[in-house]
């Protein structure tokens, strides 16, 4: 039997300021008695020229203690990187993820996606698309 190998660098791209709770899940999980190192990237867009500036919603209890901030607890200490970019997701990824050495990357669906608009095109879709698995 072939030993699990366990991951030495974990990329959590966090989408619209936060993690869905699988990844949190799945994103503990692979912590459990390890070492590996955790790269939580803010990915933030760049508003276009027209936009209204965004209007800060109230702080509620899940804002005050987001699931990113839940899985950065579960990593061993010194072991948490906090990347913040602007830009395309799909490429930002791909960037930190060769910056980091990360073998492992765990992508959140997007939101808005459901089962029935699973070919919609999403800002990971390039990145979906390229992907060697």
């Amino acid at each position: 039997m072939e030993a699990v190998q366990r991951p030495r660098s974990i990329l959590v791209p966090v989408l619209e300021g936060d993690i869905s709770e699988a990844t949190l899940a799945r994103g503990r999980s692979l912590l459990v008695a390890s070492d590996a190192r955790l790269v939580l990237l803010h990915i933030v867009r760049r508003p276009n020229a027209g936009d209204a500036p965004a209007a800060k919603p109230s702080p509620s209890a899940d804002a005050r203690r987001p699931r990113w901030r839940q899985l950065a607890a579960a990593a061993r200490p010194g072991c948490v990187f906090v990347e913040v970019v602007e830009g395309d997701p799909a490429r930002n990824i791909l960037v930190e993820a060769e910056r980091f050495h990360s073998d492992v990357i765990l992508l959140d669906r997007p939101v808005a996606e459901t089962c029935n608009a699973a070919a919609r095109a999403t800002p990971l879709t390039p990145l979906l698309q390229g992907a060697a698995c």
